[in-house]
């Protein structure tokens, strides 16, 4: 059985908000894989649309995995993708790529 984020059905509840407020940067921390790849794709393109830079976070029980979900991120259509193993590296991965615009 595998795991998966409703992450399209969120972004869709959130879209108004951003829509309205606008942010330069929408950072996404996920552990595993959308429930509705395509739906994701076509929200991440929505929110693209807004100039808004979408930036996803991979975070896996090891390097192999992080990098797994980070590459699946990079497909779903995410400007950059990272891969955190390390809970304690998020601040730092964070702050390079906020630094990174």
């Amino acid at each position: 059985y595998k795991m998966t984020t409703p992450l399209a059905e969120v972004y869709d509840k959130m879209y108004p908000i951003l829509q309205s407020n606008r942010p330069k940067i929408f950072l996404t921390l996920t552990d595993g894989e959308p429930s509705d790849p395509n739906a994701v794709r076509s929200m991440i393109k929505s929110f693209r649309n807004l100039d808004i830079k979408m930036v996803a976070i991979g975070l896996g029980p090891d390097t192999i995995r992080a990098t797994t979900i980070a590459s699946n991120l990079k497909y779903l259509g995410y400007e950059r993708t990272l891969a955190v193993s390390r809970l304690n590296d998020i601040p730092n991965k964070v702050l390079a790529v906020l630094g990174e615009n």
